[in-house]
């Protein structure tokens, strides 16, 4: 498979790369606007199964991302002081200053709940910049990536060793577990399960899996000996962009309709709302972030609205960061109507985000 070994990092953002994490930041305010009314309507209604077809998308959300900055973070060599001082200090920021408006909140129902001392505001302002929300696990497991990236740099910059390591990845955090629930099998993934193979497992794999896909040009020219008794057979073939976006739509369209299907099913089946089959660590759910991912690299060719998706993309952190404070909004709009209420949310967060930034530049204009 060919690959760009000659990219360069630039002070310029990658366009289609900015896009993917503009739209990323939409999946996820849409995921938790519609998780409530997803949960509780019955699985058999029209409504539920047009919102589980969108829902399937948004768990997108977060696997595309941490593809996007396993590109970003691995395609050169970063010192690890570089690491603290660009990467971590200045995520760890904006986390901050979003958990001080959480302490904040719950400041507030504090003293309306005739609790507001000074020990248990200053308490609740610690457990929210200590602990963080039900949604900042996200960070935290951002910061952990970041951190083992100087060791993932010396796999990926060997072929060979990058190969192998995405190869174990995919055996112990998809298709083991996928053993796990077959019957007959629960036993032999338990025992493997004791190897504790964490370091190819979780979204390390999607991190590492970013580089490898996002380093893939057009067009791609593969070639490939085999020998059979004795003789040797020499294939090669070539891919240009255009044939590349039908085999990627191919396989975002087939995967996509296969999980739909399977979770209407199980679904139905049950009573219950079930996600299972298009998870993270799902084999479909795998499919369907990979070529998502490779949709977007291999369509978006213009930059036409460059200076519109930066702005959109500077804001991403913070929309996921303070979404969940707007989210009771979402509750005033039932059923199929919760998606316009999701739109809703993001379109305030950005405008919040917008103005913060825009004060922010004002402020350090004066100073």
């Amino acid at each position: 498979m060919k690959t760009d070994n000659t990219t360069q990092v630039s002070n310029e953002k990658v366009y289609w790369i900015e896009c993917i994490r503009v739209f990323s930041a939409f999946l996820v305010v849409m995921q938790h606007s519609l998780s409530g009314v997803w949960t509780t309507l019955p699985p058999e209604t029209p409504e539920w199964k047009i919102i589980n077809f969108i829902f399937l998308f948004t768990r997108c959300a977060v696997p595309v991302f941490f593809m996007c900055s396993g590109w970003g973070m691995l395609i050169k060599e970063r010192s690890i002081e570089s690491i603290f001082k660009k990467n971590i200090l200045g995520i760890l920021k904006i986390y901050v200053l979003w958990m001080l408006a959480y302490g904040v909140r719950d400041s507030i129902s504090l003293v309306r709940e005739g609790l507001g001392s000074f020990r248990t505001i200053r308490n609740a302002f610690l457990k929210d910049i200590i602990f963080g929300q039900y949604h900042t696990w996200f960070i935290m497991t951002l910061i952990g990536l970041y951190l083992i990236t100087p060791l993932l740099y010396e796999i990926v910059k060997n072929e060979k060793f990058l190969n192998y390591f995405l190869l174990l990845s995919v055996l112990f955090s998809v298709i083991l577990p996928l053993a796990g629930e077959i019957n007959g099998l629960g036993r032999l993934y338990a025992t493997f399960e004791t190897i504790n193979m964490r370091f190819v497992t979780g979204y390390v794999m999607y991190y590492v899996l970013g580089y490898r896909l996002l380093r893939i040009t057009w067009p791609l020219k593969h070639t490939h000996t085999f020998t059979w008794k004795g003789h040797s057979f020499f294939t090669a073939y070539t891919v240009s962009r255009k044939k590349a976006g039908v085999i990627t739509a191919l396989l975002l369209g087939s995967s996509s309709l296969a999980a739909y299907i399977l979770s209407n099913m199980l679904s139905a089946k049950s009573g219950e709302a079930i996600q299972t089959v298009y998870g993270e660590f799902t084999p479909l759910g795998l499919i369907i972030n990979a070529s998502l991912l490779m949709i977007f690299k291999v369509l978006i060719t213009s930059e036409k609205r460059r200076k519109l998706i930066g702005i959109l993309g500077s804001c991403g952190t913070g929309i996921y960061l303070m979404h969940p404070l707007l989210l009771p909004i979402a509750s005033r709009f039932p059923g199929i109507s919760r998606i316009a209420g999701g739109i809703i949310i993001y379109l305030i967060a950005l405008a919040i985000c917008l103005i913060i930034g825009k004060a922010g530049k004002l402020f350090q204009k004066q100073a």
